[in-house]
């Protein structure tokens, strides 16, 4: 398997550059990477390149690298999640997941049974976590990754795209408005994969009454998955599956 770094800025028609400093390091210390060795740069817009080590340093590796070519790799169908994120290894595990899956952008919701916003270093961590997961999953274009937004603001962004919502909502939840089974209401747009998808999952309790009132007045439909309540990143994983790969 050819090795996998990620150089934001790849010179058009090719020649030679050094790794950034972080993924210097790896592969000086943790790949042990030899001059003449095969790689693959990519800059995380969709852009990919083959290349091979030329010189190695303490501090520096350079690569003689071959014009850029254009392969994202994502899927046709532009999936956002919003998410209420759980807490420590469990987000990661998230993010690594729906970065190989093929999710576009993800949005920490901040709701009202929230027990953990990521801050600026979690968030931090988090990507880092889904620049391995390209690295290792072949994509070409990283995850977007937002700064936590309250779900209050989140129902009604960009309302005016033609999207499809829909709020992940279990039959048993304890709010009234329970979602209907997510085979029975995938709407026909579904079929047309050049329509957008936003999906929203709550934290751990799910939303409230209030906030899924909110969500439908804006225009999202309230879906379930099957009669079992998931946890976060089951839940989150599910639906993004069932969107990509309808």
């Amino acid at each position: 398997m050819t090795h996998r770094y990620y150089v934001p800025d790849l010179p058009p028609t090719g020649g030679s550059v050094l790794l950034p400093t972080t993924e210097a390091h790896h592969a000086r210390t943790v790949m042990r990477v030899r001059s003449g060795d095969a790689i693959e740069l990519f800059d995380g817009r969709g852009g990919v390149a083959d290349a091979c080590i030329e010189a190695i340093d303490k501090r520096q590796v350079a690569c003689q690298v071959q014009p850029p070519r254009d392969d994202s790799r994502l899927p046709r169908r532009t999936v956002i999640l919003a998410v209420g994120l759980p807490k420590g290894d469990r987000a990661k595990f998230l993010v690594e997941k729906i970065t190989e899956l093929g999710v576009a952008r993800c949005v920490p919701l901040q709701c009202q049974r929230s027990q953990w916003t990521p801050s600026a270093g979690a968030l931090e961590k988090l990507r880092r976590a889904m620049l391995e997961a390209c690295k290792q999953s072949g994509r070409n274009q990283l995850l977007q990754i937002d700064s936590p937004m309250p779900a209050s603001d989140w129902w009604t962004q960009d309302a005016e795209q033609a999207a499809i919502r829909l709020l992940a909502h279990p039959p048993l939840a304890p709010a009234a408005q329970s979602g209907e089974d997510v085979r029975q209401v995938w709407p026909e747009q579904l079929d047309n994969p050049e329509q957008p998808i936003r999906i929203a999952v709550g934290p751990e309790g799910g939303f409230t009454a209030e906030e899924v009132t909110a969500a439908r007045a804006a225009g999202w439909q309230t879906v379930a998955l099957g009669r079992l309540v998931y946890r976060i990143e089951t839940a989150a994983l599910a639906m993004a599956t069932l969107a990509i790969h309808r």
